[in-house]
C-alpha cells in the first residue's frame, strides 16, 4: 500500500511538471498555473492509484481521474474567475495515451512490411488493441472533464463573471 502511495505521488509531481509546461504554451493568466499544476497532480495520481491499487482499468481509471480534474477545475475556476477550459485542459495532457497511439501507428508501419499470414494477423490484432485504447483513452478523458460543465451548465456562464457590488 505504501509502495503504490509513493508512486502514485511520484506521478502526480511529474504529471504536475508535465501541466505547467502545457498551460505555458497558451499563455494564462500566470497565477493560474499552480492550479493546473494541482489539478494534472490529483488526476494523475488518482489515475495511477486505481489502476495500481484497486486495478481498474486505464480506460475507466482515465475516466474517474478526468472527472476529478473536471469538478476541481469547475470549483478553481469559480474560485478563481477564470474559465474552467484554463486550468483543467492543460492538466488533462500528461494523461493522453501516447504509447498507445505510438504503437498504433509503428503497428500499421510494420503490417505494411510483413510477408506472412501469421505476422499481419498478429500486427492486426495490436492495431486493434492499441487503437481501441488509445481511442478509449481519449474519450474518457473528452467525457469526464465535460460531465462537470454539463451539470453546472448555467454556472460555467457566470464564472468569469465579476459580482456586481451593490
Amino acid at each position: 500500500m505504501i509502495e503504490v502511495i509513493l508512486y502514485s505521488l511520484n506521478e502526480a509531481l511529474f504529471a504536475a511538471i508535465a501541466a505547467v509546461g502545457f498551460a505555458l504554451i497558451s499563455d494564462p493568466p500566470k497565477r493560474l498555473i499552480i492550479f493546473t499544476a494541482v489539478l494534472a497532480a490529483a488526476g494523475r495520481g488518482c489515475r495511477y492509484f486505481l489502476i495500481n491499487y484497486y486495478d481498474i482499468g486505464i480506460s475507466t481509471a482515465t475516466f474517474i481521474a478526468a472527472l476529478v480534474i473536471g469538478f476541481l477545475g469547475m470549483y478553481m475556476a469559480n474560485k478563481l474567475r477564470c474559465s474552467m477550459e484554463v486550468v483543467s485542459f492543460p492538466a488533462l495532457l500528461p494523461m493522453i495515451p501516447g504509447l498507445y497511439a505510438y504503437e498504433t501507428i509503428l503497428s500499421i508501419v510494420k503490417y505494411s512490411q510483413a510477408v506472412t499470414i501469421t505476422d499481419k494477423q498478429e500486427i492486426i490484432i495490436s492495431i486493434f488493441d492499441n487503437g481501441i485504447s488509445t481511442v478509449s483513452i481519449i474519450t474518457s478523458l473528452a467525457v469526464g472533464v465535460t460531465i462537470p460543465l454539463l451539470i453546472f451548465y448555467e454556472k460555467s456562464f457566470t464564472m468569469t463573471r465579476q459580482k456586481k457590488e451593490s
